[in-house]
């Protein structure tokens, strides 16, 4: 009796210590994780937009405009993403503004244009694939924050 009950609590201690690591592996490890700034170029110059990108570590992502002034920002997609490999990643649609666009899984290829991966570059078909888009995104890092 009293060996059975050991066996039973070393079995639950088991299965605990399963889900514990379990959650652990899930978790993202890439460069892309972080908020991000689409940047554009304009008379030659760089600028940032009031675009936002935020790739959590958890495999969700989310997109947002924010607006200056008086009025609020408005989050325009969430979903989830899977690295493929070094050079592509899917992001799953899971909310949208157009809501056609729910549900569609987007393989997106990326690179970062420098070595302190502070810029990346995104390029993705449309829907219909006749088109390419090409966006920039500037990390924003915590690094910048004044004291």
């Amino acid at each position: 009796m009293i060996m059975r009950r050991i066996l039973l609590v070393l079995v639950a201690l088991f299965i605990g210590f399963g889900s514990v690591s379990a959650k652990k592996r899930k978790e993202v490890k890439s460069d892309l994780v972080g908020v991000w700034q689409q940047a554009g170029t304009m008379d030659g110059k760089l600028q940032a937009r009031p675009i936002l990108k935020i790739i959590d570590a958890d495999g969700t992502f989310s997109t947002m405009v924010v607006y200056s002034g008086n009025s609020s920002g408005k989050m325009t997609q969430l979903g989830t993403y899977k690295i493929m490999n070094d050079s592509i990643y899917k992001e799953t649609i899971t909310n949208h503004f157009i809501r056609s666009q729910e549900g569609t899984t987007v393989p997106i290829k990326y690179r970062f244009a420098d070595d302190a991966k502070e810029v990346l570059i995104l390029e993705f078909e449309n829907g219909a694939g006749k088109a390419v888009f090409r966006e920039m995104w500037l990390r924003i890092s915590a690094k910048a924050i004044a004291k």
